[in-house]
């Protein structure tokens, strides 16, 4: 299953409802973020924490070489993964929590939007 999910990063946390779905794992496919020049983590608290993935990270981004675009006018970079990296689910919840938080461990606030693509397996 794909999930699509558009919304304000004003608070640096999306919830996605995923309805009956329970899911078991999940995966970021794809990501629309506002520009900057930071790291990203993607942190999900439903994920699994094991010894290979403590801090529940779903994604790392790297967005400190795109910056330059800023100054174009661009103020949203679109970055598909051709590697989607799934990690278990350890929770029966009905709704995925996500945070957004920069190198400096501080969760990453915008007034943009942030478009997801997740694949979610059962």
């Amino acid at each position: 299953m794909i999930i699509t999910k558009t919304q304000s990063l004003s608070s640096g946390k999306i919830r996605i409802r995923l309805g009956n779905t329970v899911p078991h794992s999940i995966g970021l496919q794809a990501i629309g973020f506002p520009v900057t020049n930071k790291t990203i983590d993607v942190i999900c608290p439903q994920i699994d924490s094991n010894i290979y993935n403590r801090k529940r990270l779903l994604r790392r981004i790297l967005f400190g070489s795109v910056n330059k675009n800023a100054k174009y006018g661009i103020d949203t970079i679109f970055q598909e993964f051709i590697h989607v990296i799934y990690e278990n689910i350890d929770s029966k919840d009905k709704f995925i929590d996500l945070k957004f938080i920069d190198e400096e461990d501080n969760l990453f606030t915008s007034s943009k939007n942030v478009t997801l693509m997740l694949s979610i397996k059962n």
